[in-house]
């Protein structure tokens, strides 16, 4: 009971007024501080789309839990700073420790499994925020622990010299965050660009490898599939299937690249034409809902759906068209959040000149 009682009324003792003067002053400098931090990490989530589909209105869940993440920091602060203003410092510590707790809670569990797999832009904006944290928190700890030597002398006063050193102390962290930000950015733009020529490298080699391998783009496109009779049946069924494979590994990795912002959706558009092109075909349609292969099994959730969804337009309507086309445009758009891709096949209208009657 005295144990308990001790730490109570630790926690219930006031300070004195120079450290509580500047305990204000730190908490107004973290705050200020940590709301620059926050400002970046959305900045990265709604312009450089670290977080993929949130722009959507059907994404109502991923939205609040974005924003969720700016009111727990709000709330968070409000009760520390209204705490220390009160004069309690070693409560006003306890406090701000747990609301970093809360914070990295909500973090972790909540926020960042949205994050792009990949992106590590946002995790190292609050990987340096949380070292500010524990500075923050170590600064209070000597003001407790040094409540009684550290005093002010005279009294405190604003200058306009003191807000103008402020101001430019305020301008410079400023631009440190902007050049951080931008360079960023360039750097995540220079991994993308070298991503995207490995899979342009990569898509050309499989064209390669077709005009080395016709009896293989006929067994696909033209023949039908190949039975597993002879040992020659099962070698030709078994490299067919591999073909398809190199296929479909580029379209998965089109298609995380796309989900990553890596691949512009004007480019990715003539990937989905080549995507349509192979669900349309009958031996893939055959070899794509062969239950015993499972080939489905071996990509990623999005790559099977839009394969499911191309194969079902094309056999519900095999004479469908330009109506198939459009409808699995569709579905890739809403599917990926590439709205872009829905106007893809909009061919632009010739301007007809107008000829003067004389």
């Amino acid at each position: 009971m005295e144990w308990i009682s001790g730490h109570l009324a630790l926690l219930a003792a006031k300070a004195p007024r120079d450290i509580i003067v500047l305990t204000e002053a730190l908490l107004l400098l973290y705050i200020l501080v940590s709301f620059v931090f926050i400002s970046v990490i959305y900045y990265f989530v709604f312009v450089g789309r670290a977080i993929p589909k949130i722009k959507r209105n059907v994404n109502r869940r991923k939205k609040w839990i974005t924003y969720g993440l700016l009111i727990v920091y709000l709330f968070n602060v409000a009760i520390v700073y209204a705490v220390a203003a009160a004069g309690y410092l070693f409560l006003s510590f306890a406090v701000l420790l747990i609301a970093m707790i809360a914070f990295s809670v909500y973090y972790f569990r909540a926020f960042r499994p949205l994050l792009r797999s990949g992106d590590f832009r946002v995790q190292s904006t609050v990987a340096i925020w949380t070292i500010v944290d524990v500075v923050m928190l170590s600064a209070m700890l000597f003001l407790f622990i040094f409540r009684d030597t550290i005093r002010l002398e005279g009294q405190l006063e604003i200058s306009y010299d003191i807000i103008v050193q402020a101001a430019s102390v305020f301008i410079s962290a400023l631009g440190i965050v902007f050049t951080y930000v931008m360079r960023t950015e360039q750097t995540q733009r220079n991994a993308q660009q070298q991503l995207y020529q490995t899979l342009e490298l990569q898509s050309v080699e499989l064209f390669r490898f077709e005009c080395d391998h016709p009896h293989l783009v006929r067994a696909l496109w033209h023949d039908p599939l190949p039975g597993e009779e002879t040992p020659e049946e099962k070698v030709l069924a078994y490299s067919t299937k591999q073909y398809v494979c190199q296929i479909l590994n580029l379209f998965e990795m089109a298609i995380r690249f796309r989900m990553q912002g890596i691949l512009l959706p004007e480019v990715f558009g003539s990937w989905v034409i080549w995507i349509w092109e192979v669900c349309e075909c009958r031996n893939f349609q055959d070899m794509w809902e062969d239950v015993t292969d499972d080939l489905p099994s071996n990509y990623i959730p999005d790559l099977r759906d839009i394969l499911s969804a191309g194969v079902e337009i094309s056999r519900a309507n095999p004479e469908g068209g330009k109506e198939n086309t459009r409808k699995f445009f569709l579905e890739v758009a809403d599917q990926l959040d590439c709205h872009e891709v829905k106007d893809w096949l909009k061919a632009t209208r010739p301007r007809v000149r107008a000829v003067p009657v004389s």
